[in-house]
């Protein structure tokens, strides 16, 4: 797929930071009840993925190489025009317990669960992937020391998503006028390098979204540019 232009990719990459609703996490709890770990589904991570970019991709997953008990794979994710690369990992079961005796595996059992972490690893490749776009990125920030309980970790959800809204959606960049802005820079052949540099003065702008001038300034700003260029 072409790469879109930066204004209209700011708004794809919010999207990607957005956080999931809480159903669409897993969680996994220790013996005592508290939470050991939260993960997103793949289905959810999947859905997200289409919602930005229908034309996503990913490469078939190449084995890296075995230590120990450990499996790794590497895979490519193609996404928004650019593709990066993870690795996934998965546990070997070695042992198992015979009359309260833990004995090594041997021949097809041990082939079997070398097996069944090969495909963990795949499966371990999407959200890492992901991650590389900032999809579920908020996830690292979790503190499981203090949230402890799934309606801890509720409450902790419905913070972040007001924190992404308030970084996110107050900004004139991010509630429709941003494509507008991308529109009227097209029309009047500029391209994303000449107005991050151009657009506010002593700044270079990463996204439009930085931009510290309000919808008017900028549009006007942008219209000077726009017809100094064209003397």
């Amino acid at each position: 797929m072409a790469t879109p232009s930066t204004p209209d990719i700011d708004a794809l990459l919010r999207a990607c930071e957005k956080p999931f609703s809480f159903d669409e996490h897993g969680i996994i709890h220790k013996k005592d009840g508290s939470i050991d770990s939260v993960y997103l589904l793949k289905d959810a991570i999947r859905r997200r993925m289409t919602q930005i970019d229908p034309h996503w991709t990913t490469s078939a997953a190449q084995l890296m190489g075995i230590q120990g008990n450990v499996v790794a794979m590497t895979g490519a994710l193609t996404f928004l025009g650019a593709q990066r690369t993870a690795i996934g990992t998965g546990k070997i079961t070695t042992t198992k317990t015979v009359d309260n005796k833990r004995v090594e595996l041997e021949g097809y059992e041990l082939d079997r669960e070398i097996s069944k972490a090969m495909k963990g690893a795949v499966s371990d490749l999407l959200p890492r992937l992901a991650t590389e776009w900032n999809i579920g990125g908020y996830l690292r920030q979790l503190p499981l020391k203090v949230i402890k309980t799934e309606a801890g970790f509720k409450s902790w959800l419905t913070v972040q998503m007001a924190a992404w809204e308030a970084r996110y959606t107050t900004h004139w960049a991010a509630n429709g006028k941003g494509a507008l802005f991308g529109s009227l820079s097209k029309a009047l052949g500029l391209t994303w390098d000449v107005v991050k540099v151009e657009l506010e003065p002593g700044r270079t702008l990463s996204r439009l979204s930085d931009i510290s001038l309000t919808d008017v300034d900028a549009f006007a700003r942008l219209m000077a540019i726009g017809m100094e260029r064209s003397r």
